[in-house]
């Protein structure tokens, strides 16, 4: 089910949308949506979601390991 979102964009830019929407036989709202696809990573592109991630980085990893992991990341955080 699709629902309804207000964009606000720079008033030059909205012909310029429309035109290149048209050329290529779309809606703006089409080719709104296509764009915002593209930015977001999905599983059915090859990239894992967050959690499959964070699993991965966590398997056979122990509680030191992840200590050790956690007083890197914090160090290299405030280098």
């Amino acid at each position: 089910m699709k629902q309804q979102l207000t964009l606000t964009l720079e008033r030059e830019l909205i012909p310029t949308l429309k035109r290149y929407a048209r050329e290529h036989d779309l809606s703006l709202s089409e080719l709104v949506e296509r764009q915002m696809k593209k930015l977001i990573p999905t599983p059915s592109r090859g990239r894992k979601r967050f959690s499959e991630q964070l699993r991965g980085v966590l398997r056979g990893k122990n509680l030191e390991d992840l200590e050790r992991s956690r007083r890197a990341l914090l160090l290299a955080k405030h280098q």
